[in-house]
């Protein structure tokens, strides 16, 4: 289940997030240039919604190779 976690954990859960548009997005929440909210599931899922540009993005732990 999903529970909405501070923003300021959002650099524990950043991992869960890969890529560029994320990694800037994080960026400019943390900054607090844009507003964001943060949701995580445990040690599973992660859903940010960068509210700035109303955008969510959905991410998890590194798939096993």
């Amino acid at each position: 289940m999903l529970t909405e976690q501070p923003i300021e954990q959002l650099p524990a859960f950043a991992a869960r997030l890969p890529g560029q548009q994320a990694a800037m997005v994080i960026a400019a929440i943390r900054a607090g240039n844009s507003p964001g909210r943060l949701w995580a599931s445990g040690d599973a899922g992660a859903l940010l919604w960068d509210q700035g540009n109303n955008a969510l993005y959905l991410g998890g732990p590194p798939a096993p190779e």
